[in-house]
């Protein structure tokens, strides 16, 4: 899996986020997206991560609202 990449905000524009809490920050963090684990201890094995990002506010998805066009879009390539 590949690192996910955060579009940078211009000045007329901010992070919004997806359920509505409003403006918001990028959070950066390791998503696990494969883990195994010993069956008979649990002793970690393996994990595998990729960097991510969520909202400051309550860890949900966002985007970025631009004044200029009054619209979002994406904020994650």
């Amino acid at each position: 899996m590949n690192d996910e990449k955060l579009i940078a905000l211009e000045e007329n524009q901010c992070y919004t986020c997806d359920n509505g809490c409003g403006e918001c920050e990028a959070v950066e963090f390791n998503y696990e997206y494969s883990r195994e684990e010993n069956p008979l201890t649990g002793e970690l094995i393996e994990s595998k991560t990729h960097k991510a990002f969520k909202s400051s506010c309550c860890g949900a998805m966002f985007e970025i609202w631009d004044d200029d066009l009054e619209d979002s879009k994406p904020a994650i390539l």
